[in-house]
């Protein structure tokens, strides 16, 4: 039996091959609206795939996912969202990180499936981490769907913009789960230079060179990644976690529990590595190295959510 999205691929198909005969019946002298209607029936070809979008999109199951780079206030943001009514955050997932791995040493990890085929050497480990990680998910989903909760995935986007040579460009987990699922994602960024230097701190610096331009071009990628995707600046959460929170949860079609604030700092999620303490307030910003080059944020994308100011102030 076809599957919804090869019966989409179908229906598109035909649409084309629509299009095409009525170019050709336009050029014989035949009128557009004479020849569609020879076709097809009243309704427009494009309300036609309109519905059949929204009819596979609607066939699918939503799953919820927050993106994010490393040091930027993303776990804060997450345990805020793990507050929510019956929502439970998985915390920075990825298909293929190998960041938890130790290249001397094997790691008790029983029940990760996915670590110990790598481990043991089993061939192609990516096409069947994305087998496994997709089957999990959807397993995942299902059993909370079937309690009364919503899932939301925190990916771990660090993994696809700051590791290696160059970027990914894309979200990897959004790849493999959008054939699946109907995606509903938010961005949270911060003042790139706050982050790096935060990144510096925890050494989380995984790209080379090791530099705040370098660290730049990747948030540059990272956001055209996601240019279509809500995304809510890290500053404006802590001045008005309120109205910004309410937000998100509109935006991932969750509800909204006011009292968040005095319940995420009872949340445990990996990646609590800078901000501790149960007060969502400002921080102060960490030492910057001597002769920093503030001009390398100046960048397209940054500057559509950050002023020159916030760009090169120094204290």
């Amino acid at each position: 039996m076809a599957s919804n999205f090869e019966m989409f691929k179908k229906q598109i198909d035909e649409a084309v091959e629509i299009l095409e005969v009525t170019e050709i019946a336009k050029e014989k002298g035949t009128s557009l609206h004479e020849s569609i209607n020879n076709i097809i029936d009243t309704q427009s070809l494009t309300d036609r795939c309109e519905g059949i979008c929204e009819q596979y999109n609607v066939a699918k199951p939503t799953i919820r996912i927050i993106h994010h780079l490393a040091s930027s206030g993303g776990t804060l943001i997450s345990k805020c969202l793990a507050a929510m009514p019956n929502s439970f955050v998985l915390s920075e997932v990825h298909p293929y990180s190998n960041l938890h791995m130790s290249p001397n040493k094997s790691l008790f990890l029983p029940n990760d499936i996915m670590t110990q085929c790598k481990q043991a050497g089993v061939p192609q480990p990516d096409k069947l981490a994305e087998e496994i990680f997709l089957n999990s998910v959807k397993a995942a989903h299902k059993h909370t769907k079937a309690m009364g909760g919503v899932l939301i995935l925190r990916d771990h986007s660090h993994s696809d913009f700051c590791l290696g040579e160059s970027p990914r460009g894309i979200s990897s987990l959004v790849k493999i789960l959008q054939e699946e699922f109907r995606i509903l994602s938010v961005v949270t960024l911060r003042n790139p230079i706050d982050a790096f230097i935060s990144m510096q701190k925890s050494r989380f610096l995984h790209f080379s060179p090791q530099t705040y331009a370098e660290y730049c071009v990747r948030v540059e990628v990272f956001l055209k990644a996601y240019k279509h995707v809500p995304i809510y600046l890290y500053e404006d959460f802590i001045v008005n976690p309120q109205s910004q929170m309410k937000m998100i949860c509109k935006n991932l079609e969750i509800d909204f529990n006011e009292m968040f604030e005095d319940m995420f700092s009872l949340f445990r999620m990996s990646g609590d590595s800078g901000r501790v303490g149960a007060v969502i307030a400002k921080r102060e910003r960490g030492d910057l190295p001597e002769n920093f080059d503030f001009s390398a944020g100046k960048t397209p994308e940054l500057s559509k959510f950050y002023s020159n100011k916030k760009l090169t102030i120094k204290n």
